[in-house]
């Protein structure tokens, strides 16, 4: 019932960014508790597999204006997909970090969430952001899915004006990184 619900909500999301009515609903969002919840979601599926996470948070500021949904959605797509493809007993981890904003009164942070999973081939990574894109089917990699999870990644990246980059190595594992600009509420500076 959760694989069918998350290919509902798959779909629909890809239906409405499609369609053009997708927008980002920017409020206040703390990055420490978003963070937070991530360890929370994440949780039962690491201790199921016996994956090592390590997670690395660098901050300054941690209160920022953005969509704390669509950030929590590119964090579970893209975590999601490192633990259905990292075999037991590998390894996770995702790293957050603040790095020179291009401009004032905002907070760059730069993320890394890597892998010791099943990695992909180059070949494959040049259209591993298209719908329903996957490299081998579920039949093949023995992992359900829909192919839609990084789609949606990249196109909540996008309506940041920002990119997301893959290093990949079969056998060794991936490495996705990417950067979002916010504001920071100056008031709430550690």
């Amino acid at each position: 019932s959760n694989y069918l619900l998350e290919i509902i909500n798959n779909v629909l999301e890809t239906a409405r960014i499609e369609s053009g009515k997708e927008s980002l609903q920017e409020s206040d969002c703390n990055i420490r508790s978003l963070y937070e919840d991530l360890k929370i979601i994440t949780e039962g599926t690491l201790e199921k597999k016996h994956l090592k996470f390590e997670k690395n948070l660098r901050i300054t500021h941690e209160n920022v204006i953005g969509d704390p949904l669509k950030l929590k959605e590119i964090f579970v797509n893209i975590l999601g997909n490192a633990v259905k493809y990292t075999p037991e007993y590998g390894k996770v981890v995702m790293t957050i970090t603040e790095i020179e904003p291009e401009k004032e009164g905002c907070a760059t942070f730069r993320t890394v969430i890597g892998d010791s999973g099943i990695g992909m081939k180059q070949e494959y990574l040049e259209h591993i952001f298209e719908p329903f894109s996957r490299e081998k089917t579920s039949s093949e990699s023995g992992v359900i899915g829909t192919g839609l999870g990084l789609s949606i990644v990249k196109e909540i990246i996008n309506a940041h004006d920002e990119h997301i980059n893959v290093i990949s190595t079969p056998g060794v594992g991936s490495e996705f990184i990417f950067s979002l600009p916010k504001s920071h509420q100056e008031d709430e500076e550690d």
